[in-house]
């Protein structure tokens, strides 16, 4: 079971709907203030990402367009 498909068993009121691909919120903190001035942080963070889950699970995107670090 993936974790959007727990999330939906266990809080049946949430609606799932398919978005295109780069239409979604960002995050996109300021580069130029610390912690995120260091690349260090910034690679940790893109790495603490779980990118095939949120693609198979949030985006549902084919398997040739699963993002990777």
């Amino acid at each position: 079971m993936t974790a959007a498909q727990g999330l939906q068993k266990t809080n049946p009121e949430l609606v799932e709907f398919t978005t295109i691909l780069g239409a979604c919120e960002t995050l996109e903190p300021r580069n130029d203030l610390a912690p995120f001035s260091d690349i260090r942080v910034r690679e940790a963070l893109q790495m603490a990402l779980n990118l095939p889950e949120i693609a198979n699970s949030f985006i549902k995107a084919p398997r040739s367009h699963i993002p990777s670090h």
